[in-house]
């Protein structure tokens, strides 16, 4: 994954291939947390204008964004953004499907599993950033980006038997995180 001081510096040659650059690194991160939570409820296309929704704050607000801070300000504006979705969505007549069979069997079945679920969701991503690089940037890349070892390898500047590496022993370091926040997996 590319650097934040390697975005800002192409936001300052050029606004524009800056933007998409920071919107090619970012994209499948911002709609993994927000299709996360309106899964059920909205469509890819209410995701995808979620995802715009965020870029167009982060681009509107990047120069005030803190050195450093660039991908908890995505993250958090994410955040927000699905939460805003879900209410438009759940104000919605047409959200509560009429069909029966529109019943989707990867969502949660009850209120407490998808607080259960949404808790989960929330610690995994923190004990991933909590990884530090280049794991992060790995587990990323390889389980949000479906990105495959040797693309990763190109990104972190490493070999891909040592991003495979990286991961197994970061997937061991996630599973006794979440075991330890009282989580079975």
């Amino acid at each position: 994954m590319i650097s934040e001081q390697e975005l800002r510096d192409a936001v300052r040659r050029s606004r524009n291939q800056g933007f998409r650059a920071l919107f090619d690194a970012y994209s499948g991160y911002v709609y993994a947390i927000i299709w996360y939570r309106i899964r059920g409820l909205g469509t890819h296309e209410d995701a995808e204008e979620a995802v715009s929704d965020v870029f167009a704050n982060v681009f509107r607000m990047f120069d005030r964004i803190e050195e450093g801070k660039l991908q908890s300000y995505i993250r958090i504006v994410a955040k927000h953004a699905a939460i805003d979705t879900c209410r438009r969505l759940s104000a919605r007549p047409e959200s509560i499907p009429d069909d029966p069979d529109a019943f989707d069997p990867a969502a949660p079945e009850t209120v407490e599993q998808e607080s259960a679920f949404r808790e989960l969701w929330e610690v995994l991503i923190d004990e991933i950033h909590a990884l530090g690089e280049p794991d992060t940037t790995i587990v990323m890349q390889l389980c949000f980006y479906g990105r495959s070892a040797a693309e990763t390898a190109k990104i972190v500047r490493l070999s891909p038997a040592a991003v495979r590496m990286r991961l197994t022993r970061a997937r061991k370091r996630l599973r006794k995180a979440l075991s330890d926040a009282g989580f079975t997996l």
